[in-house]
């Protein structure tokens, strides 16, 4: 039969950043851009189970069979995995990523300088959104270890799973899984608020539940740093507040405009010359003008305010699409493919003008 191990090492040894299984189909890498078929033997759903027997404990069996679908983390002497474990209409199908356990500084992400000033807030939420696997852990973890090795602050991480373990420095950090060390996201924010950190960072928001949580947590005087699985800021903006109104709280965007201090969207597109990624950053400062369009629910027009507000600190999407391609780091067409205004690649108008 079949390993997870072999897999895994011929993973490493391709350097490959993803790997997929499926019942009925080859092993599969992705390799760079490309995705690149491994091995004869075609993978049965008996195969994906055993290979996964001893890995999952038997609670998570028991929430991939109630739910068709598990993520979870993977630790072995060959590294850190992402997983995720679904049911589709071919069968099983198994998604791993590999993760590095460090954690990298800020600068060697290319996120800019300013995003060490939310460090510096008291209170306030700051989002991170943005597709699955663009980086946004990564980023936030990377203002963790700032956090960390520079000032003297009570840190707690509410994570599912844990990536990257973080050791005290200047810091008090602690981790906590959900599942593993409580029950649930709700019950971690309970114990957030009793435990009054100066920084809480909040896995994904997926749920009302958890959005109402974290502004509970904001008004008791903590920073929150919270990820979320959106296209973009806007989509974020909304997505929350469509979350908040399902919990059919009072005044719940009302609150929100005024917990929100700062959104990150990022995506990774492949550089121009030479491997690897660059990422393309979206920022929102919530100045007043924001608030007021978060509170009257005219999210449409917040990607018009960042682009006005680049003396704030704002960017659009766009706009760093357009700094790139004059830097170099990616091609026209490739900016084009991302953004929202694909006239401003267009080979017959050039990236001269500026955004």
């Amino acid at each position: 039969m079949v390993q997870l191990e072999a897999i895994l090492a011929r993973m490493n040894e391709t350097g490959a950043s993803v790997l997929h299984l499926r019942n009925g189909e080859r092993v599969l890498f992705r390799i760079g851009h490309k995705l690149v078929r491994a091995g004869e033997e075609q993978l049965s759903i008996p195969t994906l189970e055993g290979m996964l027997e001893e890995v999952l404990r038997d609670q998570q069996w028991e929430e991939f069979r109630a739910h068709g679908e598990l993520d979870f983390l993977h630790r072995c002497q060959l590294g850190s995995f992402r997983a995720h474990l679904y049911r589709y209409d071919g069968g099983w199908a198994l998604t791993m990523r590999r993760i590095d356990q460090s954690s990298p500084r800020r600068e060697q992400l290319g996120l800019p300088e300013d995003l060490d000033d939310w460090l510096g807030l008291r209170s306030g939420l700051v989002l991170f959104t943005g597709p699955i696997g663009c980086g946004k852990t990564t980023a936030i973890h990377s203002l963790v270890r700032e956090c960390n090795g520079n000032s003297a602050r009570h840190v707690l991480l509410l994570e599912n799973p844990i990536e990257i373990l973080h050791e005290d420095l200047r810091s008090c950090v602690q981790q906590v899984e959900i599942g593993t060390h409580v029950p649930s996201m709700k019950q971690g924010l309970e114990l957030a608020r009793n435990l009054r950190p100066d920084l809480l960072v909040v896995g994904d928001i997926e749920d009302g539940e958890t959005a109402l949580g974290v502004l509970d947590c904001v008004e008791s005087g903590i920073l929150v740093f919270a990820s979320m699985h959106a296209a973009s800021i806007r989509e974020a903006l909304r997505d929350y507040d469509r979350m908040l109104h399902e919990t059919k709280g009072l005044r719940t965007r009302e609150r929100f405009a005024q917990a929100l201090q700062a959104g990150l969207g990022q995506q990774l597109l492949p550089r121009q010359y030479g491997s690897g990624h660059v990422p393309v950053l979206e920022i929102l400062i919530a100045s007043e003008r924001v608030r007021s369009q978060i509170a009257a629910a005219d999210f449409a027009e917040i990607p018009q305010t960042m682009h006005e507000s680049r003396g704030l600190g704002m960017r659009t999407l766009d706009q760093s699409l357009l700094d790139l391609v004059q830097a170099k780091e990616i091609t026209p067409e490739e900016a084009r493919l991302h953004a929202s205004e694909k006239g401003l690649f267009e080979p017959r108008v050039g990236v001269a003008g500026g955004l």
